[in-house]
């Protein structure tokens, strides 16, 4: 599920920096001297598509955590001496 979660992870932090990169270059064009008007929309189609894809990205976050091996350990050894998270 993990190994799952990275890839899908990847191609998604992938696709965030090709909308950073088209929104990057939308405002060269505008510098350029190309009619804002015309790539108005456009950018806040890509504004609104970055902001849904880092949203996603910080649910996946949350979903899964990432913990090691020395995180669960210690855990568990909690656990054992009676320690309750929820207490």
């Amino acid at each position: 599920m993990i190994i799952c979660f990275i890839a899908t992870y990847r191609e998604v932090d992938t696709h965030l920096k090709d909308i950073e990169k088209r929104l990057e270059n939308l405002t060269l064009a505008i510098e350029a001297g190309i009619d804002a008007a015309t790539i108005k929309s456009r950018i806040l189609t890509l504004e609104s598509e970055k902001a849904d894809v880092e949203k996603g990205i910080a649910k996946e976050l949350i979903k899964e955590p990432e913990l090691d091996k020395d995180q669960i350990v210690f855990f568990l050894e909690q656990l054992r001496k009676g320690y309750s998270p929820l207490a």
